[in-house]
């Protein structure tokens, strides 16, 4: 068969690829120089490395031959991190592990262990000069940026301390930022500023004080620790912090812990700002020293008061006159000599909110214009106390002339209170009439006990809005003392018994009437009827002697009921009313004036010391409009005491019934006033 022209030559490419392959087969040759890598070490001019700083590595990959291309890698990025090329930074503390792998064979790497410590700090040796910064040139929060060896006191400087930045105090060294000067330290949450001491115990510096009445300074996600407080040395209520009287400052958001004072000290009237959000703890005198009208501020935002080894906000007391709220807290209210703790604001205390005060002439004065709201819960009371428990150790809660709706105290607690004052009504706490104002308020569910004279003191021309569910015990002269007219304000669920002297005290006369409908309630304990301003108490209204009421009267006191008024004295069989002698001589009798009465199971002792010498006397002041004076009395009325135990005046009066030797006007006969009972 003949071939074409064009087969030939493929024929031959074919055989030549065949050969080819063969070749393959029994050998190959390569390129000598490409060798896989073996192993790889990692060197370092040192391991030890400080923070701030920086480190060149070196990777050799064996054999030399192999490719020396490696990835570099760090076993904790937040301690150090390394470029491509092996360039180290440390950031914290510690000992980090620097890998190199190469980059043609993953399983092939080396690594070095490196090691970070803190820089030595930038020491402060004078005091900085107008602008300085201080920068948080350390990454590391553990090490110092700066150290300062010497006291820092400026008059006419900025010092600016940028966020994160750590400065360390020697010891008994101190700042003071006075005349124009201002400290801006404004950190951040993940950033904050902390100013502490080389030596990590409280004392191992002063601290801080803000004198500087110019700009606003700023202290804001801050850390300061481990102070003494005395700056200066010899200064009152050492603190960590002290911002002096009159100084504007924004605190927010900081920690003022293990001082060998107190947290803070706030002074007087200070311009304080900021969300607050502060922590004063650990701290060996409490978290804070301030004014009365500054306490607001130490609070606010719910900064945390708590974990000190002593629990009270000192508070020297001054004026509240700005409506201000204290919602939560323990407070020791210091004595000062002649300085009293008034309100003519609004005050508010919340739950749990304790007051403890220093000295017995120390009282809490509600004044015009100013109200207190103190409202606790059950298992939170708000508490008014004494700084020792010892009856009359302070005076008390006292309202003077502030008749604002806001008045009110429910699951409060004033205990130890009635102090120094000769008054005789000093209490726990008293209500009062002043500068033409009587005072407004409501009393709930609170407690007044241990009082060195009354639990409660309740004045004429007062509104007692409210005055129920309340308990007055364990105290030295009785529960209560109160101006006859307030007497019905008195609910009967009060519990008034467990006292010293356990007779309710109200006081009476003229000047202190029965106006309005009124009934003496049963608290299983008697009423002392005392004199007031005249031995006559006028009833010209509806008076109600409950069932086992007892009332202790004065001595020559008369119980005159008046045209328009009318007394109702009706007991039980199995709780008789008693109406008798308080002390060893009688009183005087009652006495009705075209007034009506109404008795039954009563009992009325020692009576008829006036010059009539009667119980009971009837008179008749209206002759033209009869009837004058009427009694109802029953066989289970008792009648001692007096010469006469009925004196029937002139004109239209009567008794159902005559008890004992009553005497009869001239003329008359006894059935004309003594009606079949």
């Amino acid at each position: 068969m003949a071939r074409s022209r064009e087969a030939a030559p493929r024929q031959f490419a074919a055989l030549v690829l065949v050969l080819a392959l063969a070749g393959c087969e029994e050998g190959t040759t390569t390129d000598p120089t490409n060798v896989g890598p073996e192993s790889v070490s990692v060197t370092a001019e040192s391991t030890d490395v400080e923070i701030a700083s920086q480190v060149q590595l070196a990777a050799t990959v064996s054999p030399p031959s192999a490719p020396q291309t490696v990835a570099w890698s760090s076993s904790d990025q937040d301690l150090a991190t390394v470029t491509s090329t092996g360039l180290v930074t440390p950031l914290l503390q510690g000992t980090v592990t620097i890998t190199a792998t190469s980059t043609v064979d993953g399983t092939v790497f080396g690594s070095i262990e490196l090691t970070a410590t803190c820089p030595t700090p930038r020491p402060v040796t004078e005091n900085p000069v107008d602008g300085t910064e201080w920068e948080n040139w350390v990454p590391d929060p553990e090490c110092y940026d700066y150290v300062a060896q010497a006291d820092i006191s400026m008059s006419a400087n900025t010092l600016e301390i940028q966020p994160g930045t750590v400065v360390a105090f020697e010891d008994d060294r101190r700042m003071r930022i006075r005349g124009n000067s201002t400290l801006l330290a404004e950190g951040t949450e993940e950033l904050p500023i902390v100013l502490t001491g080389i030596t990590k115990e409280r004392d191992g510096w002063e601290g801080i004080e803000l004198e500087s009445t110019g700009p606003n300074h700023v202290l804001a996600w801050v850390t300061i620790e481990f102070a003494s407080g005395e700056v200066p040395p010899t200064g009152p209520n050492p603190a960590a912090l002290k911002i002096g009287n009159d100084v504007a400052v924004r605190l927010e958001n900081s920690t003022i812990r293990e001082s060998a004072g107190y947290g803070l000290r706030l002074g007087d009237a200070a311009d304080f700002s900021g969300e607050g959000g502060n922590t004063y703890t650990a701290n060996a005198l409490g978290p804070a020293y301030t004014f009365a009208s500054e306490v607001e501020h130490i609070l606010r935002g719910a900064s945390a008061t708590s974990g000190n080894d002593l629990p009270d906000v000192v508070v020297s007391p001054n004026t509240i006159d700005t409506d201000t709220e204290w919602p939560f807290g323990s407070f020791r209210i210091e004595d000062p000599s002649g300085q009293n703790f008034n309100v003519l604001a609004a005050l508010t205390l919340g739950p749990g909110v304790r007051l403890a005060f220093e000295g017995e002439g120390e009282e809490l004065r509600i004044l015009q214009g100013g109200s207190l709201s103190a409202v606790g819960t059950a298992v939170d009371p708000v508490l008014f106390t004494g700084t020792e428990e010892s009856p009359g150790h302070w005076a008390g809660v006292r309202f003077l002339g502030s008749d604002s709706p806001d008045n009110r105290l429910e699951h409060v607690i004033v205990e130890y209170a009635g102090g120094l004052d000769p008054d005789p009504n000093r209490a726990n706490l008293m209500v009062e009439f002043d500068g033409g104002v009587g005072s407004r308020l409501e009393v709930v569910r609170s407690m007044f006990r241990h009082g060195e004279r009354y639990g409660v003191y309740l004045e004429l021309d007062t509104n007692i809005a409210e005055f129920s569910g309340n308990t007055l015990t364990q105290n030295a002269s009785g529960p209560l003392s109160i101006d006859a007219p307030l007497v019905r304000n008195i609910a009967e669920d009060n519990q008034l018994t467990g006292n010293l002297v356990d007779e309710i005290t109200v006081h009476a006369g003229t000047s202190r009437p029965i106006a309005e409908a009124t009934t003496f309630l049963d608290f299983g304990l008697p009423y002392y009827i005392k004199r007031a301003n005249s031995a006559q108490w006028a009833i010209t209204a509806g008076l109600t002697i409950s069932p086992g009421v007892v009332m202790r009267m004065d001595p020559d006191m008369f119980l005159d009921v008046f045209a328009g008024g009318s007394l109702s004295a009706v007991g039980t069989a199995s709780d008789e009313i008693v109406l008798e002698k308080h002390g060893a001589d009688p009183w005087a009798g009652i006495r009705f004036f075209d007034a009506s009465g109404d008795f039954d199971y009563l009992s009325i002792t020692d009576a008829g010391a006036a010059a009539n010498e009667a119980i009971l006397t009837l008179e008749t002041v209206d002759v033209d409009n009869p009837p004058g004076s009427t009694v109802s009395l029953t066989p289970n009325v008792t009648l001692s005491g007096g010469m006469f135990t009925i004196w029937f005046g002139l004109g239209d009066t009567f008794t159902t019934g005559c008890i004992g030797n009553v005497r009869i006007p001239p003329g008359d006969s006894a059935g004309d006033h003594c009606l079949p009972g």
